[in-house]
């Protein structure tokens, strides 16, 4: 993060700045954004204690294709492994005295992008509308570079059997919501019953995000 983007942050009124990586990746890439607010780690493995990530599993020569039904289930597997996490976000969105509050992991796909759409949903927000703003978010995104692309390459795979991994594609959030709405009956119940949220804070949240 360069000095304009800290800048802007502050322009913008950030005070508090909540952080879903691991506690490696913030080691290995530490965030500047403490310098100007409150930082709270809220810690999300993607992939959970004993899975590898994509690009080492393509690496090993493991994996040939990662497409909507993974991305979905990989999705709902960390919404579940850390239900107790994004109910935290929650608790920290409906506290007026930390806004405006910004949160991140790495790339802002996965991990934000189920954050995200967990509060969205929580707002009311029709899905269509957020499945938008998730697929949105990849005109920001930069992946080529990344490790995923070089284990993709190495091995002279099609970069489109993984084209939902690499991009936000607006099904694969359609769908996480689709199965998180009639396994559990939304994100509100999700986050009540999976991660102990406040019953309080829905409420709460619509009362100072939403508009009369």
């Amino acid at each position: 993060m360069e000095e304009d983007d800290l800048g802007r942050l502050q322009l913008l009124g950030v005070r508090t700045a909540v952080d879903l990586r691991t506690d490696e990746e913030a080691l290995r890439r530490p965030s500047r954004v403490d310098t100007i607010c409150e930082c709270r780690s809220l810690p999300i493995d993607p992939y959970g204690e004993d899975a590898l990530p994509v690009e080492e599993q393509i690496a090993r020569g493991e994996l040939d294709r990662f497409g909507v039904a993974e991305m979905v289930e990989l999705y709902l597997g960390m919404a579940c492994r850390h239900a107790g996490q994004f109910a935290t976000l929650t608790a920290i969105l409906a506290d007026g005295g930390a806004h405006a509050v910004v949160f991140h992991c790495a790339a802002g796909k996965d991990r934000t992008g189920i954050a995200a759409a967990l509060v969205l949903d929580l707002l009311g927000v029709p899905h269509a509308r957020i499945a938008l703003d998730y697929e949105l978010s990849g005109r920001f995104l930069d992946l080529d570079a990344g490790p995923l692309m070089r284990a993709i390459r190495s091995r002279g795979l099609p970069t489109e059997a993984f084209e939902a991994f690499l991009r936000p594609r607006r099904v694969v959030m359609l769908r996480f919501l689709a199965v998180l709405t009639e396994e559990f009956g939304g994100a509100e119940r999700f986050l009540v019953e999976e991660g102990d949220m406040d019953p309080e804070i829905p409420p709460r949240l619509r009362e100072m995000l939403l508009e009369p």
